[in-house]
C-alpha cells in the first residue's frame, strides 16, 4: 500500500509539473533567475565579518575549556591572534574590514533586497551582512530607498551589526584572563591600549564588556611601565566619571595583585590629585603599599593632605594607607573615635582596620582598650567579634583579663577566637594559672566548664617551630 501511495504521489507531481512547464521561450528567463541565485551563493571576492577558521576554532576552545584554556596556540599567532580575538570580544573597536567587492556588486545586491523573489531577497541580505561594516555607507543610503522592502532590510542589517557590537561576551572572561596574563610584548600591549580607549569613548560599558576591558587594563598595568599606563591617563578626565573610576580601579587592582612589585604608576598619583572626589576615593584604597621608593614620599604627602582636608569622607579613606602603609600615627586617635561611631559602616571599617595582621603582638595602648572594651558587651555579634579580634592581636596581660570572660560567650565564633588567642599566648604559665583559678572558683558554670576544656590544650611551654 505504501508503494502505491508513493507511486500515486509521484504521478500527481509529474502531472502538476507538466501543467506548469514553461514554454521554450520562457526557459531563458528561468535560467537567468537561477543564475542570479547561483551568483549569490558563489563566494564574492572580499573579507567576511566572521573570523577565519583557525581563530574560530580557538574561540570555540576558549568557551569549552574556560579556566583550563591552553593559550599557547593563540600566543603563537602574535598580533594577529589578539586582533582577531578582540574583534570578537570588542567588535565596536574593530577596524572596518577591507573588502575588495566592487561598488557595482554592492549596489546590485542592495537592489535585490527589493526583488520579487523572496529567496533572492534573503540571500542578498545574507551576503550584504557578511561583508561587514565596510559597506555601511551604502546601507545607510539604502535605508532611505523609496522601496519599503529595500529600506527595511537595510535597516535590519545595520541593527544586526549594532547589536553584535554590544553582545555580552562575559562567557569568554575565564579563558581570556589566562591568555591576557601571558601578554608582555609592546605590540600587543599597544593594541590593547588602543582598544580600551576606543571602547570607553562612548561611556561606561555594560557588565559583560567591562569584564573584558578590566582584564585588558590590568594586563597593561602589570607590564610595569609608565609608557603604557600613561596612555590611559586621558580617561581620568572622561566626561563620564564612572569611566574614570573604572580605569582607576582596574589599574589599582593590578598593582595590588602584585604586592612584591616596585612599580607604582604615575597615573595613580594623578588620580590622587584629581579634583573629582569619586576618582580620589577610588584610588585611595590601592595606594597601600606604594612599592616605588621614589614615589612613596609624594604619595604620603598627598594622603596627609587628604587627611587634613575638609572632606571628612576622604579623610576617613586616607586613614588605612597612612596607618598601615606609612605608620602615620596622628591618624590613630581619629580612627579610634570611629570605633564608637553610630554609623555602622564607619564602625565596621575602623574595627577592620585596627584588626589588621600588621598589629600582631603590638603592645596594647590605653586608648585602644578604652575604645574596644565597651564593644565586648555589644548586642551586635559582628561588633563583638571584631572587637575581640582587635584586642586578641595585641599583647599585654590586660588583654587576657578582658578575653577570659568571653570563654562563655553565646557566639561560638567568639569563643573559638578567644581560645585560639589564649592557646597562642607566649606566657603559657600565666594562662594555665588563670584558667585553673576559674575552674577552682566554679567548675560547674559555663565559664568554668570552658576553662576546664581549654586547660589540656595549653602546653606548659611554647614549643619551638618544627
Amino acid at each position: 500500500m505504501k508503494t502505491m501511495y508513493k507511486t500515486g504521489l509521484h504521478r500527481r507531481n509529474i502531472a502538476l509539473t507538466a501543467r506548469v512547464r514553461p514554454r521554450r521561450g520562457l526557459r531563458l528567463s528561468a535560467c537567468l533567475v537561477a543564475a542570479a541565485i547561483l551568483g549569490l551563493l558563489l563566494p564574492v571576492t572580499g573579507t567576511a565579518q566572521q573570523p577565519d577558521g583557525e581563530i574560530l576554532a580557538i574561540m570555540q576552545d576558549m568557551l569549552a575549556r574556560q579556566h583550563k584554556f591552553k593559550p599557547d596556540p593563540l600566543h603563537a599567532l602574535g598580533q594577529r591572534g589578539l586582533v582577531e580575538v578582540l574583534d570578537e570580544l570588542l567588535p565596536d573597536t574593530a577596524e572596518p574590514k577591507k573588502i575588495k567587492v566592487a561598488q557595482k556588486r554592492v549596489e546590485e545586491l542592495i537592489e535585490q533586497l527589493g526583488d520579487a523573489n523572496f529567496r533572492i531577497r534573503e540571500l542578498a541580505s545574507q551576503r550584504l551582512s557578511q561583508f561587514g561594516s565596510g559597506i555601511k555607507p551604502y546601507l545607510i543610503e539604502a535605508a532611505k530607498h523609496p522601496d519599503a522592502d529595500v529600506s527595511w532590510r537595510a535597516v535590519r542589517i545595520l541593527r544586526e551589526w549594532e547589536s553584535r557590537k554590544y553582545e555580552d561576551k562575559s562567557r569568554y572572561v575565564a579563558a581570556f584572563s589566562i591568555y591576557a596574563a601571558g601578554i608582555h610584548d609592546e605590540v600587543r600591549l599597544l593594541e590593547m591600549i588602543r582598544r580600551c580607549r576606543l571602547a570607553l569613548q562612548a561611556g561606561m560599558p555594560p557588565r559583560g564588556r567591562s569584564s573584558i576591558l578590566r582584564l585588558c587594563i590590568m594586563t597593561i598595568a602589570r607590564a610595569g611601565d609608565d609608557q603604557y599606563t600613561d596612555r590611559l591617563k586621558p580617561l581620568l578626565a572622561h566626561n563620564d566619571v564612572n569611566v574614570a573610576v573604572f580605569v582607576t580601579q582596574a589599574v589599582g587592582q593590578a598593582v595590588r595583585s602584585n604586592s612584591a612589585a616596585t612599580y607604582f604608576p604615575s597615573m595613580m598619583i594623578d588620580a590622587l590629585k584629581s579634583d573629582r572626589r569619586e576618582v580620589v576615593e577610588a584610588v585611595v584604597i590601592y595606594v597601600d603599599p606604594c612599592g616605588d621608593p621614589s614615589r612613596k614620599p609624594e604619595v604620603k604627602r598627598l594622603l596627609i593632605a587628604l587627611f587634613e582636608g575638609e572632606d571628612d569622607e576622604l579623610k576617613f579613606h586616607a586613614c588605612r594607607p597612612l596607618l598601615l602603609g606609612y605608620q602615620y600615627t596622628p591618624v590613630m586617635s581619629y580612627v579610634l573615635k570611629q570605633v564608637g561611631s553610630t554609623d555602622r559602616r564607619r564602625q565596621y571599617t575602623a574595627l577592620s582596620l585596627l584588626s589588621d595582621s600588621r598589629f600582631q603582638d603590638r603592645p596594647v595602648e590605653k586608648e585602644e582598650l578604652d575604645a574596644a572594651v565597651p564593644l565586648l558587651a555589644s548586642a551586635d555579634t559582628n561588633v563583638r567579634q571584631m572587637a575581640v579580634r582587635m584586642l586578641a592581636l595585641r599583647s599585654g596581660d590586660v588583654i587576657v583579663e578582658h578575653l577570659l570572660p568571653l570563654l562563655a560567650d553565646k557566639s561560638s565564633t567568639i569563643r573559638r577566637a578567644v581560645e585560639r588567642r589564649l592557646i597562642a599566648h607566649p606566657d603559657r604559665e600565666m594562662i594555665r594559672k588563670r584558667l585553673q583559678e576559674i575552674v577552682e572558683k566554679d567548675a560547674e558554670d559555663q565559664q568554668g566548664k570552658a576553662a576546664a576544656a581549654l586547660l589540656p590544650k595549653v602546653p606548659y611551654r611554647l614549643e619551638p617551630p618544627a
